[in-house]
């Protein structure tokens, strides 16, 4: 087993030893430089460089999976602790892989795969429970998405406001202008679910006035919305759920993507944890967004899934 930690800036000056680089290697979001002789100097005695300056044998065959991969595995864990990157990255015939690990400004790279180790780090991070508060599942499409996701934050609002104030808390209802203005001005915060929303949708998306009164019309005979002198509050279930998510506690997206000649297809998901027992999936298909709740061993077992298993890298087609 080779592994090695290398800072930022040394991913950098590595980063010209690989003659070709693909979209979906970590080469190819870093700036080339060059490499001080200090710098050489520790890679060299590191064992990443020969003596030569070039590449030693052992490092080539890191470089020569992560320049080109056929395929790669990205896990990534955003909140309380920070940010954790774990990356798997395959060639052409998934018998050879390279594991990246980012940590801060540091990235640890190792060709021993150990999806147990994975799985235990992140489990330190999630917990562990079969239980869950609520059992809800529901399918939107993209502007329905963002009004539900608008008004489940304008409710974590007044939930943590009456907590704060020391106030009793009583469900609101609330108007067109008020879920518009909550979808075309929230910040870019793991805190609200409409940037959640349009993290998963790869872009943020604004709603014209109409898009929002369209969407609620829609909502409301899917008995997620009720309606009242024209303005709208959440169904039990969703009250119960705001109720849960008052504060946002951590982020996991997994994603696994392909190249295939110019084109990356890419499939996956992202979770929303506010708890042990408080775990919202959310998963875009191109058109429609699911909302799911489920248990942290649920979420264990899906991140399992992507991590020890390769046979649905044959399934994404451009």
């Amino acid at each position: 087993m080779s592994k090695y930690t290398l800072n930022k800036h040394l991913l950098e000056g590595l980063s010209k030893f690989a003659d070709k680089k693909n979209e979906i290697s970590p080469f190819s979001s870093l700036l080339e430089r060059e490499l001080k002789a200090d710098e050489i100097k520790h890679l060299t005695n590191m064992g990443v460089l020969n003596e030569e300056g070039l590449a030693s044998q052992d490092f080539s065959t890191i470089m020569s999976c992560i320049s080109q991969p056929h395929a790669v595995v990205k896990l990534q864990f955003t909140g309380g602790v920070g940010l954790y990157q774990h990356n798997i990255y395959y060639n052409q015939t998934y018998d050879n892989s390279v594991s990246i690990t980012l940590l801060s400004d540091e990235a640890i790279l190792t060709d021993e795969v150990d999806s147990t180790s994975i799985l235990d780090t992140l489990t330190q991070f999630i917990g562990r429970s079969n239980l869950k508060s609520l059992d809800f599942d529901c399918e939107f499409d993209t502007e329905e998405a963002l009004v539900i996701a608008a008004i489940i934050d304008l409710e974590r609002k007044l939930c943590l406001r009456s907590l704060i104030d020391e106030i009793p808390y009583d469900q609101n209802l609330y108007g067109y202008n008020k879920i518009w203005r909550s979808i075309n001005s929230t910040s870019t915060s793991i805190q609200w679910f409409v940037h959640i929303v349009n993290e998963v949708l790869g872009e943020y998306t604004t709603l014209n006035y109409r898009q929002v009164q369209d969407a609620l019309e829609r909502l409301v005979p899917k008995g997620l919305l009720k309606q009242k002198n024209g303005l709208y509050q959440l169904t039990d279930d969703l009250v119960f759920l705001a109720n849960r998510m008052i504060i946002n506690d951590n982020i996991i997206s997994v994603s696994a993507m392909k190249q295939i000649g110019q084109d990356v297809v890419a499939t996956g998901f992202s979770c929303v944890q506010a708890g042990i027992h408080d775990l919202v999936y959310l998963d875009y298909n191109g058109d429609d967004i699911t909302f799911k709740t489920l248990s942290s061993e649920e979420l264990i077992s899906n991140i399992d899934f992507f991590i020890t298993n390769k046979d649905y890298f044959d399934k994404l087609t451009v």
